[in-house]
């Protein structure tokens, strides 16, 4: 078998020197790493730190923190200039530059993070202490796999001094405060405008609500004329049964005009032919026989004078038949007008009553969402809130802690 590759000497850092050019911010992100420490019964304890990695405006210096929101007196962090970064590349042999070695560092943190919560993560950060003393602490960055552990970077990091604690401990309360400060002006502007929202709702939803009880009652009183409607039609169904009986009854009073008018036409045309007779009657033609014709002729006059008077008592009965007939149409008209015109108004009516009622529901559930939303703002302040205190009191008891180790 080949000779083992020797394993990278972790590379000593010099600690954080006095504040110089403004940093700035290249990664800050929440890893599990594998942390061992004397004082832990556990020999591998998964530990949920913050590793920030910032660098100076001028590049020429990378800087390196973990902390931990559990704990803020756990502190470590390390500061590399170009001077450092070449010692380090020759002791662990890597292959980047100053100017991309933050980078490549960061990629290999996405990839511990993205398998941090396997069962068996491929990549890995540990951070070790030998001893309780101590303040140096070993951090590495490695790959597993079946056969060993691979490291690809190892640093050792220094534990923060008790100022440099205190002075972390102050920008933590300092940003909680700021953060508190920003949520409470989120919190003031949002719950002014859910409240703005949420009386307008109220009073939306008070319009609407009375739009629907007029528009209700519009309803009631159409559907009273609709039944007031089917009355009207009833009435006009008896009107268009007259109507038709009256047709009939036209129908038969013209057939026995017709008929009486045949008849009165051949008395007529009986009359003459005796009234003929008459002038031109017979020498030998006999009083008496002269009578019985003068007498017939005499009754078919009268025939024909009540035949007359019958046709033109039939001519007045169809005339004032005639006249129902339009009568009727005309108002069977009118109520068929009256009566789609409803059907209308009463079909408008229930759109109308429909949109009115979809409306409602849809800002009945807007103002549950306001209510909610402003709910939840409320809930969110109170926890800030909470923690804010949280933090002040744990500030407070660390500084106690340090008085006291002081001491």
């Amino acid at each position: 078998m080949s000779s083992q590759k020797s394993r990278p000497a972790p590379w000593t850092p010099r600690g954080p020197g006095p504040p110089g050019s403004p940093m700035d911010t290249l990664l800050s992100k929440q890893i599990h790493i594998q942390y061992t420490h004397p004082s832990f019964p556990q020999p591998d304890n998964r530990l949920l730190a913050t590793i920030q990695l910032t660098r100076s405006q001028n590049k020429k210096l990378i800087a390196i923190h973990i902390t931990d929101d559990d704990d803020p007196l756990l502190l470590f962090q390390a500061e590399i200039n170009e001077n450092d970064f070449r010692a380090l590349q020759t002791d662990q042999s890597l292959l980047v530059d100053f100017a991309q070695f933050p980078f490549n560092l960061i990629e290999l943190l996405d990839e511990c993070a993205k398998c941090q919560n396997d069962l068996s993560p491929k990549f890995l950060v540990q951070l070790s202490c030998d001893s309780a003393s101590s303040r140096n602490a070993t951090f590495k960055i490695m790959e597993t796999n079946r056969f060993k552990y691979i490291t690809y970077l190892s640093l050792t990091l220094l534990r923060a001094s008790d100022a440099e604690v205190k002075r972390n401990l102050a920008d933590l309360v300092n940003g909680y405060k700021s953060e508190i400060h920003t949520l409470r002006t989120q919190l003031d502007t949002t719950t002014t405008t859910l409240t703005t929202r949420l009386a307008e709702a109220n009073s939306q939803n008070r319009s609407l609500a009375s739009d629907l009880s007029r528009a209700q009652d519009e309803l009631a009183r159409l559907r009273r004329d609709l039944d007031h409607g089917s009355d009207a039609r009833r009435d006009l169904e008896a009107l268009e049964r007259e109507a038709r009986a009256a047709r009939e009854d036209a129908a038969e009073c013209r057939a026995a005009k017709r008929v009486a008018e045949r008849e009165a036409e051949g008395w007529r045309t009986r009359a003459k032919e005796w009234e003929r007779r008459e002038r031109e009657g017979d020498e030998w033609v006999a009083g008496e026989q002269k009578a019985k014709l003068e007498e017939s002729l005499a009754m078919y006059k009268a025939q024909n004078t009540r035949l007359e008077n019958s046709l033109r008592q039939t001519k007045e009965e169809i005339n004032k038949g005639n006249e129902i007939i339009q009568r009727l149409q005309s108002d069977l008209s009118a109520a068929r007008s009256k009566i789609k015109l409803k059907n209308v108004v009463t079909l408008q009516q229930e759109r109308l009553l429909d949109e009115r009622g979809v409306t409602i529901e849809t800002q009945t559930r807007e103002l549950a969402e306001v209510r909610d939303a402003l709910a939840r703002a409320e809930a969110e302040a109170e926890r800030e809130r909470r923690r804010a205190e949280e933090a002040t009191r744990g500030r407070e008891g660390d500084r106690a802690m340090m008085e006291e180790n002081a001491r």
